[in-house]
C-alpha cells in the first residue's frame, strides 16, 4: 500500500506525531508516503493549517530519522 497524501498539522506534539506516523505505516506494511507539505486555510475558517515538515527543527529531524529507519523516501541533500 502507498499512502498518497498524509501529514501532521502544526502542534506542540508534531515531532512525536511524525515519529508515530512512520512507525505505524511501517508496522502496517506501507511501502511509501507522499507528504502533504502545505500551509493552507480552509473556506470559512480563520485558522491556517500547516502540514509542512520544516516548521520546526524537531519535526524535520524526526522526519529524517524515521523515514531512513523504515526505508521510506530518499536521502536529503543539504539546504
Amino acid at each position: 500500500m502507498l499512502i498518497t497524501e498524509t501529514g501532521v498539522a502544526e502542534s506542540d506534539r508534531k515531532e512525536q506525531q511524525v515519529r508515530d506516523l512512520f512507525q505505524g505505516a511501517a508496522k502496517a506494511g506501507v511501502i511509501g508516503l507522499v507528504w502533504y507539505d502545505q500551509r493552507k486555510d480552509w473556506p470559512g475558517s480563520t485558522q491556517m493549517m500547516d502540514w509542512r515538515i520544516d516548521t520546526s527543527v524537531g519535526a524535520r529531524a524526526a522526519f529524517r530519522v524515521e523515514s531512513a529507519r523504515y526505508g521510506f523516501g530518499h536521502p536529503f541533500g543539504s539546504g
